[in-house]
């Protein structure tokens, strides 16, 4: 009795087994483009009027047609590159930006400390592959992040730009029509 109940099972299991329909594969389109936002800090930045200022602005990646047309289809995405640029200085020569963080989406990066003067109009690379791995996965969720730029500084009678790059490439499945 014993081997026929396992012929059986052995039987039923392989007809299973070759019964079973394939996964539909997943087509990816993948759409890579370059994004930047872009952060005004001036007096209007200023926490209570200490050193410590705040300033976002949206960091927004339907500029490209096909990442707009198909967000909700966006089934990955990674960042390939990402960088920060500090532009339009005005202000003392001598200004640091102490305690310097970069926020984006939910992703922070410690700066450290930066010399305006010797960093103005440099591109400045991210290059930790988790922070960039975090700030990716966020695009899976949604088409906009928001970007933070904190620090404190030795003279709140200044204003400058901080330019945020952004090479993504995002997969979109392909197949959802």
């Amino acid at each position: 009795m014993k081997p026929d109940f396992l012929k059986n099972t052995l039987a039923l299991l392989c007809f299973f087994c070759f019964s079973c329909e394939k996964e539909d594969p997943v087509n990816l389109l993948v759409v890579s483009d370059d994004f930047s936002s872009l952060i005004t800090t001036d007096t209007n930045s200023f926490i209570d009027g200490n050193s410590r200022f705040s300033s976002s602005a949206t960091l927004d990646i339907t500029s490209n047609e096909t990442i707009a047309e198909n967000e909700n289809f966006i089934i990955d995405s990674r960042v390939n590159k990402l960088s920060y640029e500090i532009a339009n200085f005005s202000g003392s020569a001598a200004t640091t930006i102490n305690n310097a963080t970069i926020i984006i989406g939910g992703t922070r990066i410690d700066i450290g400390n930066i010399e305006i003067l010797d960093n103005l109009n440099t591109e400045n690379y991210i290059v930790d592959r988790f922070l960039l791995n975090k700030i990716a996965s966020d695009f899976r969720n949604t088409v906009e992040v928001n970007t933070l730029f904190t620090g404190e500084l030795n003279d709140n009678s200044v204003s400058f730009d901080l330019i945020i790059k952004a090479n993504l490439s995002m997969g979109i499945d392909d197949l959802q029509y």
